[in-house]
């Protein structure tokens, strides 16, 4: 047994500095520790959650986008008479048929409008983010967090009645 307790001694370094018997030095670079390691998490994690709330950002404008335009397209297709835009004129045995450009561009100016103004009608959106994406757990697939975006930024940047 005495040869156990006999052996010599590991001399590991002290670090200078943090073996002072200052306590507030102490307890500032433990402080710092704690902030710089919460800091690198955050930031970790955030990278790690930006490309997926993108996609759904993505994925949800381009629902809307395509929401809104069919919806623009409809209201201004209801109201169109075809018989203005196509004209069939016999010359002989052929048959031409005439589109008048005038009216389908008109057409096209009045669905880019209307979506305009149905886009600058548009609240705030609700985007939901799989809890299952973030955690990569499967089992949490169905189970989303709620992120409401408030506040058009559409209508902010494209204001055309400024003066």
């Amino acid at each position: 047994m005495d040869s156990i307790y006999s052996r010599r001694r590991i001399k590991i370094p002290k670090i200078k500095g943090f073996y002072t018997k200052n306590k507030n030095a102490k307890k500032f670079f433990s402080i710092f520790v704690i902030i710089l390691i919460t800091c690198y998490t955050f930031y970790n994690l955030f990278s790690y959650l930006n490309p997926i709330f993108e996609k759904l950002c993505i994925e949800k404008a381009r629902g809307i986008g395509t929401y809104i335009i069919n919806n623009a397209s409809n209201i201004i297709l209801d109201n169109i008479d075809y018989t203005n835009i196509v004209s069939i004129e016999e010359k002989g045995e052929e048959r031409v048929l005439k589109t008048d450009v005038v009216v389908i561009n008109k057409i096209a100016s009045d669905i880019a409008l209307e979506a305009e103004k149905q886009f600058m009608e548009l609240e705030g959106e609700e985007i939901q983010i799989p809890i299952g994406a973030i955690t990569g757990n499967k089992y949490l697939t169905g189970v989303r967090t709620r992120y409401k975006y408030t506040g058009n930024s559409y209508r902010k940047r494209f204001n055309r009645n400024k003066k």
